[in-house]
């Protein structure tokens, strides 16, 4: 039996063909977080980049992470992929700021607020407010 997969965000798939729809994904770089050895063992971790390998999408795989992260090791995961993502993409779209959240704020319909979290951002971080950082 497969477990579920969870991709990003609220989606949770599980079943016979649940890996399938990488397939339909669009993007060119993908993370991969894994606790332990039970997907290498079992073959599924190789599948799951081969799926990612035929959309011509690059992996990376962050492993070691424990059901409930410390912090250490959400950070360790996102200076992983900042490293991932610095490769390939100008210096001025690499995020200079990692904040952790549990939920995003959202609206009636399920959608989630950016500007609500950009607003967020700029208090918790203690940025001053400029023409350059638009939050509505």
């Amino acid at each position: 039996m497969m477990r579920p997969m969870k991709l990003a965000g609220s989606e949770l798939m599980f079943g016979k063909d649940c890996l399938e729809y990488i397939k339909t994904i669009k993007c060119k770089k993908a993370s991969i977080v894994i606790g332990g050895s039970s997907m290498v063992k079992s073959g599924i971790l190789d599948k799951v980049r081969g799926l990612f390998a035929e959309i011509g999408a690059e992996t990376q795989v962050v492993s070691g992470v424990e059901p409930d992260p410390s912090f250490a090791t959400v950070m360790r995961g996102a200076n992983e992929m900042k490293e991932f993502g610095n490769a390939s993409i100008a210096r001025h779209k690499v995020p200079r700021y990692f904040i952790f959240v549990n939920e995003f704020p959202m609206n009636a319909a399920g959608k989630i607020l950016k500007y609500k979290m950009r607003e967020e951002a700029v208090e918790k971080l203690g940025i001053k407010k400029t023409e350059g950082i638009v939050t509505q």
